[in-house]
């Protein structure tokens, strides 16, 4: 965890994310496809193609990651939120 940079914060019942927990395996490969993707990738000693096989090797991980994280926050609106909807 970076104390520095924080990846995620919370205000209220607002959350702001620095990452996509929403995104599937065909979006991390769309975006992953792309030359600016890949120099980035390079410059850190990474590659589209490993990071894309870890993310699929983990894709269901993820996605219960992902499914908990929307789920705790619908679970913490205000019910005036929730009810409306």
């Amino acid at each position: 965890m970076c104390v520095q940079y924080p990846q995620a914060f919370r205000k209220g019942s607002a959350f702001a994310v620095q990452f996509h927990p929403e995104a599937t395996i065909n979006e991390l490969k769309l975006w992953s496809a792309t030359p600016s993707s890949a120099a980035r990738y390079q410059s850190v000693g990474l590659t589209a193609s490993g990071l894309m096989a870890e993310a699929e090797a983990r894709a269901t991980e993820q996605r219960a990651a992902s499914n908990r994280f929307f789920d705790l926050w619908w679970a913490n609106l205000p019910k005036s939120i929730t009810d409306s909807v």
